[in-house]
C-alpha cells in the first residue's frame, strides 16, 4: 500500500485542468493519496500556463511559493516548453510537458498502472486552496462555487434571473467576482477532449511549441465519451481542443462530421465549442449552417485575433473578415439563440490605431455576444516578436480604453482587467 501524498494545483486553461484530473486518477489507481494541502504532500504537481508573458510570470511566482514546501515539486503544463529560460532561473527539477505527459512514468517507475492506460477525464480538476495561493479575490468566489453544488446552483439561478441581471447591468465590474457559468470550473459541464495539438503556424503563438502536432481522437471514441456523459445525466457538453476546428484533419474526418453525428442523438442536451479558428467555419460553412439549424449548439468561441487584412497576414491567420461576417450572419439566422464569443488582440506589432478599429467594427457588424480583447504579449521565440515597430505599452493601454468606450457605446457591459491578463472583457447587456 502506497502511503505517499500528492497535491495537485492548476493555473491554466480548462485543458490543463482536464490533464490534472487525469493525473489525479493515475496517482489514485497507483494507491497514492490526493491531499488538499501542500504542507503534507510528498509530491506537488503544478500545472502551468504560458500563453502570454504576464501569465508565464505569474506561474513563476507560484513556483517560488511551492518551493518553500518540503514536498518534491514537479512542474507540468505549457511553461516548460514556452518559457524554459525563465523557468530555469527558478526551477531545475522534474517537468511534465503538455505534449509528453507519458514522461511521468519515468519519475514513478514502480507504478504498476502506466499513464497511457488512463482514459481522458471529462470533468476538470478543481483546486483546493487552503493557503492563499490565489492572488485574485475573484477566485475566492470561484473556489466556493467549485466545491458546493448547492451554492453553485443557487448562484446560477440568481445570475440568470432578474436580480443578477440588474446587479451586473448596474455594476459591470462585478463580472470579475460573479462570472458567467462558463467561466468557472463547472462539474455540471461534461468536457470531451476531441483532439490535441495544432497544425497552424500563427506568428505570435508559442502554444504550439507546448502542445505539439495534431492528434485527433477517433469519431467512435468521441461518441463513446458523449454517450457515456448522456447516460450519466449530463446536459452540457464542451468540446475541447487547442483548436476545435481542426478536429479530424489527421484522420480523414472533420468537426462537422462529428457534430452531425452528435446532434442526431435525441435528448435534452446542449453542445459548447471552445477555441475555434475562423478558417474552419468558413471552409465548412454549409455543413455548420445545417448543424446549427438543429438548435443543439449553445456557444461558440472564435479566436479572431484581428479583423484587419494586413494584420491577419502578418499573424498568418488565413481568412478574410468579410467571409467571416457572412458566415456568422448565416449561423445566427440558422439559430438565433447561438451565443458567439470572440478573442482578439490589441497592439499587434506595427498595427495602427485605424487597423485596430477594424476589429471593433467587426464586433459591431457581426453582433458578437461577448468577448475578450487582450493586449499583445511579445512571446520569446515567435516571429511576431521580431516584427517592428512593437507597440508601446502606453499605446496598447490607450487602445484598450478606446475599445472599452466603443463597446460601451454599443450597449455592452464592459470591464477592464489588468490583474492577471491585460485586457478588456465585454458582454451583451
Amino acid at each position: 500500500m502506497n502511503n505517499k501524498n500528492v497535491f495537485i494545483y492548476v493555473k491554466g486553461c480548462e485543458r490543463r485542468s482536464l490533464d490534472a484530473k487525469k493525473i489525479s486518477t493515475y496517482f489514485m489507481k497507483n494507491n497514492y493519496k490526493i491531499v488538499n494541502n501542500p504542507k503534507i504532500a510528498d509530491y506537488i504537481i503544478f500545472f502551468t500556463c504560458g500563453f502570454v508573458n504576464t501569465v508565464a510570470d505569474d506561474g513563476i511566482k507560484t513556483i517560488k511559493k511551492f518551493k518553500k514546501f518540503d514536498g518534491e515539486l514537479i512542474v507540468a503544463g505549457c511553461l516548460p516548453d514556452i518559457a524554459d529560460s525563465k523557468l530555469k532561473e527558478v526551477f531545475d527539477g522534474k517537468k511534465i510537458p503538455t505534449k509528453n505527459m507519458d514522461i511521468i512514468d519515468t519519475f514513478f517507475e514502480n507504478n504498476e498502472i502506466k499513464f497511457s492506460e488512463i482514459k481522458d477525464e471529462n470533468i476538470v480538476w478543481q483546486n483546493f486552496n487552503p493557503i492563499g495561493i490565489y492572488e485574485q479575490p475573484a477566485n475566492l468566489v470561484k473556489n466556493i462555487l467549485n466545491n458546493s453544488k448547492i451554492m453553485r446552483e443557487t448562484y446560477i439561478f440568481l445570475r440568470d434571473n432578474t436580480i443578477g441581471k440588474i446587479f451586473i447591468k448596474k455594476f459591470p465590474f462585478a463580472f470579475l467576482y460573479f462570472p458567467e457559468e462558463r467561466y468557472f470550473d463547472n462539474p455540471l459541464m461534461n468536457q470531451i477532449f476531441i483532439s490535441r495539438g495544432c497544425i497552424h503556424n500563427c506568428s505570435y503563438c508559442a502554444i504550439k511549441k507546448a502542445v505539439g502536432p495534431l492528434q485527433s481522437k477517433s469519431k467512435k471514441q468521441c461518441m463513446n465519451e458523449f454517450k457515456k456523459g448522456l447516460k450519466e445525466g449530463y446536459k452540457k457538453f464542451l468540446l475541447q481542443a487547442d483548436d476545435v476546428g481542426i478536429y479530424g484533419v489527421d484522420i480523414k474526418s472533420s468537426l462537422p462530421e462529428l457534430l452531425n453525428e452528435m446532434t442526431e442523438i435525441k435528448g435534452d442536451y446542449m453542445l459548447y465549442l471552445s477555441n475555434t479558428h475562423p478558417y474552419w467555419l468558413i471552409k465548412y460553412a454549409d455543413q455548420f449552417e445545417t448543424i446549427f439549424k438543429k438548435n443543439k449548439i449553445k456557444y461558440l468561441l472564435l479566436s479572431i485575433q484581428s479583423a484587419n487584412s494586413r494584420i491577419l497576414k502578418l499573424m498568418r491567420r488565413n481568412y478574410k473578415k468579410e467571409d467571416l461576417i457572412n458566415v456568422l450572419n448565416r449561423f445566427k439566422k440558422a439559430d438565433s439563440n447561438l451565443k458567439i464569443e470572440v478573442e482578439a488582440i490589441a497592439g499587434f506589432p506595427s498595427e495602427t490605431s485605424d487597423e485596430f478599429k477594424d476589429t471593433l467594427e467587426f464586433i459591431k457588424e457581426s453582433k458578437i455576444d461577448s468577448g475578450m480583447i487582450y493586449g499583445f504579449s511579445p512571446m520569446n521565440k515567435t516571429d511576431a516578436n521580431d516584427i517592428k515597430p512593437q507597440i508601446l505599452k502606453r499605446e496598447m493601454n490607450k487602445r484598450l480604453k478606446m475599445a472599452k468606450k466603443y463597446l460601451k457605446n454599443l450597449d455592452y457591459s464592459v470591464w477592464y482587467n489588468s490583474l492577471w491578463v491585460n485586457g478588456v472583457f465585454f458582454e451583451k447587456k
